[in-house]
């Protein structure tokens, strides 16, 4: 955006109104390279008119180098470059700006995690970040530190939006030389799938890129959602979040969430901005057998119709075919009997876990058992015209209830959603990269708890 032989003179740089930047425009965030300096010294950016003394960078005689900056504008939209001895030409390159508008983006950080560790040539290669390293389907920039080392040539690297190629370095390096500094770069691509480029000039280097954060569209609020059932009746409902789950059931699988109506409001009153529905819907699962206060003795649904499934005919036993059908009658009744009205124009969870205290969904002993009342479930709700099901749960807890879920089964490659706990947002952004319960299954959300409320990171 700017380029120009300075001094130790300032100079002006407007900003505000040019290139995108918006006339409103408070700081900009800008990348800034000084070259070929006459003498040894240090660049200064600043607000056009103020001069403090903190030194955005340090160089040596014929040196180059390139930092990121972060600059308030003047009242009049512009920032000033000076240097302290000699000359040397300075570029400046904005990756992005501030302003009181109260659209934009909003920033979430993270823990720095590791996005990428690999090689980068003169040839632009693009890293993926959405679903990596916690950063959600709905980015619009990341903050990450790019360390370049073992480079084979005197270079510099870009780190830039996928498909862009802006001609300030994000670093410049000699042979040999290791160099680390922040970017802030745009990402680029479907919500799926959002990616930087990253190049060096010349020769080959290898190039660790540490996300510390990312932006979100401001539209979408937080950009978290969470998720409330029955425990939350006549308590005030979080607010500001992007989009809301809402459980159809009681405490247990065969009673009702008495605030189901309300909650469902609250969900589609949320702000969306996010790859989630604004209003999605989690009905518990539970395998009682003989602790059961109602349990099948034939294949016919509550509504008398009798229905196809690959197990043994049910005839009132513990086993696989009787607990298809439990299952079946469970996922049936929530559709018909919950006070869900088009059931068909939701997402639906089932929820498969067990409290450690012996509260709650209990299950059998048999995993096959337990597999087949889960498989009765998703048949119930795709016989009732739901077409998005998944599976909520942690891997350990799955694993536990359901065991290994073999090729055959309709359970494999279902959405999931993971739950971590009172881990933190962190851990639950890391989920997001993680795999999912079964064979083929996308991490769709990460759920984490604070307080007494779940909310939910948006993967995908």
């Amino acid at each position: 955006m700017f380029g120009a032989t300075v001094g130790t003179t300032p100079t002006q740089v407007p900003l505000a109104g040019r290139a995108g930047i918006p006339a409103d425009a408070t700081a900009v965030a800008v990348n800034v390279q000084v070259s070929n300096p006459t003498v040894a010294g240090y660049v200064r950016v600043t607000t056009a008119g103020q001069d403090p003394s903190v030194v955005t960078q340090l160089y040596s005689a014929g040196q180059a180098l390139s930092n990121l900056a972060i600059v308030k504008l003047s009242d009049d939209g512009a920032a000033q470059v000076k240097l302290s001895k000699g000359s040397g030409t300075v570029y400046m390159d904005v990756a992005g700006y501030y302003s009181n508008s109260s659209t934009g983006s909003v920033f979430v950080p993270i823990d720095t995690t590791r996005a990428f560790a690999g090689s980068v040539s003169a040839t632009a290669g693009t890293i993926r970040l959405s679903g990596v390293a916690g950063v959600p389907g709905t980015a619009t920039a990341v903050v990450a530190n790019a360390e370049t080392t073992k480079p084979t040539a005197a270079a510099y690297l870009r780190v830039t939006p996928a498909g862009q190629d802006p001609q300030v370095a994000t670093q410049v390096f000699d042979a040999g030389t290791s160099v680390a500094n922040l970017v802030v770069a745009k990402v680029t691509g479907s919500s799926v799938d959002r990616r930087v480029q990253a190049k060096v000039s010349k020769g080959s280097a290898q190039l660790h890129l540490d996300v510390a954060g990312y932006f979100l569209d401001g539209s979408s609020g937080s950009g978290f959602g969470a998720d409330v059932s029955w425990p939350q009746c006549d308590k005030a409902l979080v607010s500001n979040v992007a989009f809301g789950v809402v459980g159809v059931n009681g405490n247990l699988v065969n009673n009702d969430n008495r605030c189901f109506t309300e909650q469902l409001t609250w969900a589609k009153n949320s702000s969306g901005g996010t790859s989630q529905p604004k209003a999605q819907l989690y009905m518990l699962a539970a395998n009682p057998g003989s602790q059961a206060s109602v349990w099948p003795s034939t294949d016919k649904d509550p509504s008398g119709q009798t229905i196809k499934h690959p197990y043994n005919p049910c005839t009132g036993g513990f086993d696989a075919g009787c607990s298809w059908m439990y299952g079946y009658a469970r996922a049936y009744e929530a559709t018909h009997t919950r006070g869900v009205v088009g059931p068909q124009t939701y997402r639906w969870w089932i929820d498969v876990e067990k409290a450690d205290d012996g509260t709650g969904p209990t299950w059998q002993k048999d995993q096959t058992q337990n597999r087949a009342d889960i498989e009765g479930m998703v048949a119930a709700l795709k016989a009732a015209g739901v077409s998005t099901i998944g599976i909520y749960s942690t891997g350990y807890q799955f694993g536990q209830i359901v065991g290994t879920v073999p090729s055959t089964s309709t359970l494999r490659g279902l959405p999931s959603w993971i739950a971590v706990g009172n881990d933190g947002v962190a851990a639950a952004q890391k989920a997001c990269s993680a795999g999912g319960l079964t064979a083929g299954s996308q991490v769709r959300m990460a759920q984490y708890v604070v307080g007494n409320q779940d909310y939910n990171v948006s993967c995908v």
